[in-house]
């Protein structure tokens, strides 16, 4: 799986002269797709963490993009997707359906800063951890399945935007 840091997106899918179709994976959702012409991308990841899972043989992936470690923290949320233990959950078993080895899956992550409030608006001292802790929640989901983590970039005080190509299983991550 390639892993990049580019500062554009050109050529997404330079294996395909047909028009790549984008797919943004808004926060608290996950896409799964199997069309080599598709790109999917979750961006603005500050403390929310975004995993993608690729299957090489079936060229099948997939991108999570994770609010919360856990439903436990926030009870308004409706869709499992939007947290790191049933989010990582639901999606292995939607790739299990399909056939696929998940010991076979090329897994990536983005995500999990810290990004300071402005100096006017008040903070929870809990924001300060939640990247943390999101990335932790997503490493122990993915560790009681038996998936290994392939390539990360979490942590720190920056956003980043993450790309998968379909067609190859190509990653790009970006600083926005």
């Amino acid at each position: 799986m390639a892993f990049k840091r580019l500062a554009t997106m050109d050529n997404v899918d330079s294996r395909n002269d047909k028009q790549a179709e984008i797919k943004n994976v808004p926060p608290g959702d996950m896409i799964l797709s199997d069309k080599e012409n598709c790109v999917l991308r979750s961006s603005s990841l500050g403390a929310d963490i975004a995993v993608t899972f690729y299957h090489q043989e079936s060229r099948t992936a997939s991108m999570l993009h994770i609010e919360k470690p856990t439903a436990e923290m926030d009870s308004r949320q409706k869709t499992p997707y939007a947290f790191a233990d049933s989010g990582v959950e639901q999606t292995l078993e939607q790739l299990t359906r399909r056939g696929i080895d998940q010991k076979k899956l090329k897994v990536s992550l983005a995500g999990g800063a810290y990004l300071p409030k402005s100096d006017n608006q008040v903070t929870d001292e809990s924001d300060k951890y939640l990247g943390r802790w999101n990335y932790s929640a997503v490493r122990r989901a993915l560790w009681r399945r038996g998936v290994l983590i392939d390539r990360q970039d979490v942590g720190g005080n920056r956003q980043r935007s993450l790309t998968l190509n379909v067609a190859d299983g190509g990653v790009i991550i970006t600083n926005d």
